[in-house]
């Protein structure tokens, strides 16, 4: 895992769950994303820390059983297969999932996104082995509901995953019905109304919230509109894994062609990981449009690009030998493993300026003093490397306003009164003047004077400053 700062998403992740598991719900309105899965990490830190790596570890090993839950769906395919024909489809799916760069970031990263894919995974497994099932496939299908369930109070758009998961249903219970396999057909549909009523009971306390935080959004949410350049943005490293460039076109000409190729090769097992991939897309722009406020980003396309490379993995697995299977292999294969190399070589070899300047506060910190940052994301930062060297009641405080900022990021909601302060510079004894920059520029409080000066540098051109502020004396 890279030892990179922790982001402003996760310090958010980090600083709600410090409260209790009843003050962790209260505040959902405040954010935008159900939470469930902070009630994961609340669990999880209580037993292994709230270190940087213990964080992360938790989305490490929800990936990885995500990855397990695709190989697992996939053995069906192993036994259908020739035995000349036979592929490591298990290490093709590991492969391709484990080294997509925008689920190997999203692996490393203690947010929901993880713990979402983990859903992705086990529900889609549950839905498949109900299609084979020799018996009943209601309880299946009712453990199906609770496990989509559960996938929706993670993040809003596991909705559209599920989507796609019932069309396949819709589509398979249409499919029996023209072989004139009533009986299954009616046991199927016995178990699809216990699926769908264990959905709508679980999520039907989550309509509120999410209609509540929907004003927010509707209101200051900060992603750009949808156009053709923020979808070709989103759309070439979801699909490719590498970050959009100006010769875009010439990857995804013969990405496009390889696609095709897949799709003509795709059976039931490929076509239901195709549609969780591209359904999503198809109801996150309609949705943008229609509101008028978009929420195409990529790191909510993550389930769907788990999907995806589930699809593209099975599909190619099923591929007769030949030269197209060879030439389909190696686009993706190659394309892959560029894509991670160029991805795992941007990690930082070196610990942020961050734990430095936290080590130096614990130093030097006494009573009374204050540390005073700009804004909401930066109180939960420094408050966490803080923490981690043990002075998890240090005195970080902002500037209260009535505007904190555009949307959710601004991280209001998992702050306390404690964390601000009015007018223009904060009360102490001392104040330590703190910021993630260089040049780290301020007005000196009233009767105080600058005594220190200390800067940090860390990998990739970051830094960390301090100033700290005293009384004059007289």
């Amino acid at each position: 895992m890279p030892i990179s700062v922790l982001s402003n998403d996760e310090a958010y992740s980090w600083r709600t769950i410090q409260y209790s598991f009843a003050e962790i719900l209260e505040r959902a309105r405040a954010d935008a994303n159900p939470p469930l899965s902070y009630l994961f990490q609340k669990g999880w830190a209580t037993i292994a820390g709230d270190s940087i790596l213990s964080l992360r570890l938790l989305s490490v090993l929800l990936f990885g059983i995500g990855i397990l839950f695709a190989v697992t769906c996939s053995q069906r395919v192993i036994r259908e297969t020739p035995g000349k024909a036979r592929v490591p489809i298990w290490l093709v799916l590991v492969l391709l999932l484990a080294l997509h760069p925008l689920l190997l970031q999203l692996a490393c990263t203690a947010r929901m996104y993880a713990l979402g894919i983990f859903f992705t995974g086990l529900s889609s497994l549950i839905l498949w082995k109900s299609l084979h099932s020799a018996t009943s496939c209601s309880v299946s299908l009712l453990l199906y509901g609770v496990t989509a369930g559960a996938f929706a109070w993670t993040h809003y758009f596991a909705f559209f995953t599920i989507t796609a998961q019932l069309l396949f249903v819709v589509w398979y219970l249409f499919a029996l019905t023209r072989q004139r396999e009533t009986a299954q057909a009616g046991r199927w549909l016995l178990g699809a109304c216990w699926s769908t009523g264990a959905i709508l009971i679980l999520t039907a306390p989550l309509l509120p919230l999410f209609l509540a935080q929907q004003q927010d959004v509707q209101a200051l949410f900060w992603i750009p509109p949808v156009s053709w350049e923020s979808v070709w943005r989103i759309l070439v490293p979801w699909a490719t894994g590498f970050d959009p460039w100006p010769q875009d076109v010439y990857l995804m000409l013969p990405w496009l062609c390889a696609v095709v190729v897949l799709v003509w090769h795709a059976d039931r097992l490929a076509a239901f990981f195709l549609l969780q991939g591209v359904v999503p897309w198809v109801l996150a722009i309609g949705y943008s449009l229609i509101t008028g406020r978009s929420i195409l980003y990529d790191r909510y396309l993550s389930f769907a690009c788990f999907a995806w490379v589930c699809f593209v993995g099975i599909s190619w697995s099923r591929m007769p030998m030949g030269t197209t299977k060879a030439l389909v292999g190696a686009f993706f294969g190659s394309m892959t493993l560029f894509a991670a190399v160029d991805y795992i070589g941007k990690w930082p070899t070196r610990p942020p300026p961050h734990e430095a300047a936290a080590a130096f506060l614990k130093e030097e910190y006494q009573e009374g003093d204050v540390c005073w940052v700009d804004w909401a994301p930066e109180v939960n930062t420094l408050r966490y490397y803080l923490a981690q060297e043990g002075m998890r009641d240090a005195n970080v405080r902002c500037q209260f306003t009535r505007y904190l900022g555009v949307g959710h990021v601004v991280h209001r909601g998992s702050l306390s009164v404690h964390d601000f302060f009015e007018g223009d510079f904060p009360e102490g004894k001392r104040i330590w003047r703190c910021g993630p920059r260089k040049d780290l520029q301020e007005r000196t409080p009233p009767g105080m004077i600058e005594t220190l000066r200390r800067t940090w540098e860390g990998p990739k051109g970051s830094f960390y400053s301090i100033i700290l502020f005293e009384l004059a004396k007289k």
